[in-house]
């Protein structure tokens, strides 16, 4: 369990060491918000050269003061899926989050 107070922007990278998750069919995350009713997820994978990435969002609603468990179809991201190596998100208001499970199946 992580949380983030005064949400705009958050990043969890292992650049690194890029996970390859060509055999996998989703993103899995639970999130814990108080505030925020949506949040954008990003999927991103390093081009090479390692001169840009490949990313795209998908903005999803939230509950608020409840557990929010989300599956995102990895279809629905353009990013390289043998070179995975960063998931942003991004909130709204400065809103809070706590995240739990993540993880691709």
């Amino acid at each position: 369990l992580i949380g983030y107070s005064n949400l705009n922007y958050q990043g969890l990278d292992w650049f690194d060491y890029p996970i390859d998750i060509s055999s996998k069919l989703n993103l899995h995350v639970d999130i814990w918000t108080p505030n925020l009713v949506s949040i954008d997820i990003y999927l991103i994978s390093a081009v090479s050269p390692p001169s840009g990435t490949i990313e795209n969002k998908v903005t999803k609603t939230l509950l608020p003061n409840s557990w929010n468990s989300i599956d995102i179809p990895l279809s629905n991201y353009q990013a390289k899926k043998s070179a995975i190596n960063q998931i942003k998100l991004v909130g709204t208001g400065d809103g809070t989050i706590y995240l739990d499970n993540i993880y691709f199946y």
